[in-house]
Parts: C-alpha cells; structure tokens; sequence
C-alpha cells in the first residue's frame, strides 16, 4: 500500500523590524544558499543522522521548495525472503542511501504555509524548529553586519533594538477548532482519558506566570458509550486543559482512547486536531526538477488550499 503525504499546516511569523531582516528578504537570501550545503544553516559540533538539503524558489506571492534527506550511513537495512526465511539484510549504500522528499510552501502576506510529510520523512515539528533557528540566524548576521558600518546619528542600542526577536517567535502549527469536535464525533465508546490541567497556585495579588501548577489525571473506563453528554465532558477538559505559552500559542495536553462503531481503535489528541490539506499519493510525486518546484502537481495543490481555504487567509484587523 502506498504512504499518504499529509499536509499539515503552520504560521511562521512575526519578523523582527528591520527591513533588512524582513522574511522576504530572508526567503531571497534562502535562495542564494549552496545547494549542497546542509540544512538548517546553522553551526553544528559533530555528525548529524540525517542529511537534509533544501532547494527553494519564490514568486511575487508564494515562497516554496524542497527538502531532500538522506540517512548520514554507510549501511541501510532491507527485509528480503528466502523461501521460508525472512532475513534483515545491512546492505552498503556507498554513500548514496534512499532519499526522502518533503516539499512546503509558505503565502507571502499572511505568513502561513503547508508541510507536505509522510511516515518516515523528515518530522513536522523539527522543520518548524530549524525554520525559525535558520531565520535566527540570518537577524544575526545582518544585525553584526549593521553595527559594523553604522551611518552618522545611529546609535548601537537603537540599531540593535530592531533585530530584536524578544516576543516574536511565533511558529506553530496551525489548529482548526471544528477538528476536535469531529474526531470525538467518531467515538462510539471510550476506554481511557489522560489529561494535564493547569491551576494557579498562588495569592490573587502575585504574578501568575511562575504560580501555574500541573494536575495530570487519566479516567480508566471500561467501554464507556459516547453520547452527547460524553461528548461535552470531554470538550470540557481539552478545554481546562489550555495552557497559554509566552509565543501566543495555546497548546493542549490529553488523550483518548477508544473504538469507532465499527470495532476500530481510535486514539484522539487534545493537541494534534489539525486537519490534513493534502492527502497526497506518494506514488504520485513521480519525476521532477527541482529547479522547477512550482510547477510540480503537490505544490500547485498546496497553492490552491492556501488560496481558497480561509485559514490561510491574512487574519482580519478590526
């Protein structure tokens, strides 16, 4: 059976108030890097276990590319049968090991994007993570290059205060309210709930921030029907389960676990209720180059949702 590529949204913002550090200018500067060198283009001490090699291109309205990886090994494992016998086989690859492919793209004026990503390929959050570390370390290099040839009537402190990142990494995943909803409409019993709620531990006049204390709890039940008012119980802890972090981003933890009507197990997050905007067939991404990202058939099926789906949309200002 073949791997589905799901498509799994984010935000990447806010940039810091330099123009020069602007993400556009960060995506142009993206594009004059070496092919062959490894992403993310940060200093790193010793080996890494993945090779992953970034081609990107971008157009007045979209910013897209391509990430290729490869295991940093000499052997790779491979299960052949002989007759009876299964047998796990190291085989050389001789420096030319299996490649994984993960394409994104990225709507220039509201800062979202789709990662294209299946079983195996490079991981979701760990893009998100060198993303932003790669822009982190682009506002330093621009910002050491500014000080070093300041113009008469600048100061260093006003100069540096532009590159400031403090309150602005805001990359995350993008969540869709009504998913929750939908994946517990899909439980026909339940058999154990875990959550983590979060209680303020300290006199009404002190700061909160450092007075939150965590209550994990799990309900062990035993085939519990789901009606409407499982439904609602359960809506209200993922609720009471909200943690606010200092990015802007409200994240959730707890679990169910359960069975669909027809006998399967199901196993829903209180945090990971994002919708998939792809449900690509690997088998699809055929032969292609990658000088000509844009017009491969993912990426164009990336633009379309981020076009015409509302989540992708700038947010409105009232």
């Amino acid at each position: 059976m073949s791997l589905t590529i799901k498509g799994a949204p984010f935000y990447f913002g806010i940039e810091a108030e330099s123009e020069r550090v602007s993400f556009e200018n960060f995506y142009q500067w993206l594009t004059t890097q070496e092919s062959d060198a490894q992403w993310p283009y940060v200093h790193r001490e010793g080996e890494v276990q993945v090779r992953h090699n970034l081609y990107c291109n971008m157009d007045d309205t979209h910013f897209f590319g391509v990430f290729l990886s490869a295991r940093n090994t000499e052997f790779r494992h491979f299960v052949r049968r002989d007759g009876d016998r299964v047998i796990v086989e190291a085989r050389s690859t001789e420096g030319s090991p299996p490649v994984e492919m993960n394409f994104f793209c990225i709507r220039k004026d509201s800062n979202k994007g789709i990662f294209a990503h299946y079983l195996g390929s490079y991981r979701f959050q760990k893009f998100l993570h060198d993303l932003w570390i790669t822009y982190k370390d682009f506002v330093k290099q621009q910002k050491d290059c500014h000080l070093n040839n300041l113009e008469e009537g600048d100061t260093k402190a006003r100069t540096a205060s532009l590159y400031s990142l403090r309150g602005r990494r805001c990359i995350s995943p993008l969540y869709t309210p009504g998913t929750f909803s939908q994946l517990i409409d899909r439980l026909d019993v339940i058999d154990e709930v875990r959550f983590t709620s979060y209680e303020v531990d300290a006199p009404d006049d002190q700061p909160v921030s450092s007075k939150l204390k965590s209550v994990h709890k799990v309900y062990r039940l035993e085939e519990q029907a789901v009606n409407s008012g499982v439904k609602q119980w359960l809506t209200n802890l993922r609720n009471n389960s909200a943690k606010h972090l200092q990015s802007g981003r409200t994240s959730h933890s707890g679990s169910i676990v359960g069975k669909e009507a027809s006998g399967a197990d199901l196993m829903v997050s209180f945090e990971n209720t994002m919708e998939d905007y792809l449900e690509y067939d690997y088998d699809a991404l055929g032969t292609f180059e990658v000088n000509n990202i844009k017009s491969h058939t993912l990426v164009r099926e990336m633009v379309l949702q981020m076009n015409n789906n509302l989540l992708f949309s700038p947010a409105r200002v009232d």
